[in-house]
């Protein structure tokens, strides 16, 4: 099976990854689009969380669009333990995300 990232890469993923994909498994092998760039699902594929906590919420994304328990659950306690203790302003920074 080939995953077609949102950047137009072709990903050719293994039985195992397929396996612990829920969607992945209940496909017909072909390709399936992802509406993800081809670095978050090479995250996914080597079983490797990023430090950047923008990317880190992509992965975690990803991980649920294509119904990855244990990876979605992996990356949610990673953030939550990077942020436990932070204040707000800290949070919005590890997230690169613009107070509102």
């Amino acid at each position: 099976m080939e995953v077609v990232t949102s950047d137009d890469v072709y990903v050719k993923v293994s039985d195992e990854f397929i396996q612990r994909s829920r969607l992945l498994k209940d496909m017909d092998p072909g390709k399936v689009h992802v509406p993800f760039p081809d670095s978050v699902i090479q995250h996914l594929i080597r079983d490797e969380f990023p430090k950047n906590g923008q990317s880190l919420l992509e992965v975690a994304r990803a991980a649920d669009f294509l119904n990855m328990e244990s990876e979605l659950d992996q990356a949610c306690r990673r953030i939550a333990s990077t942020i436990r203790g932070k204040t707000p302003q800290e949070i919005e920074k590890f997230l690169n995300h613009a107070p509102s």
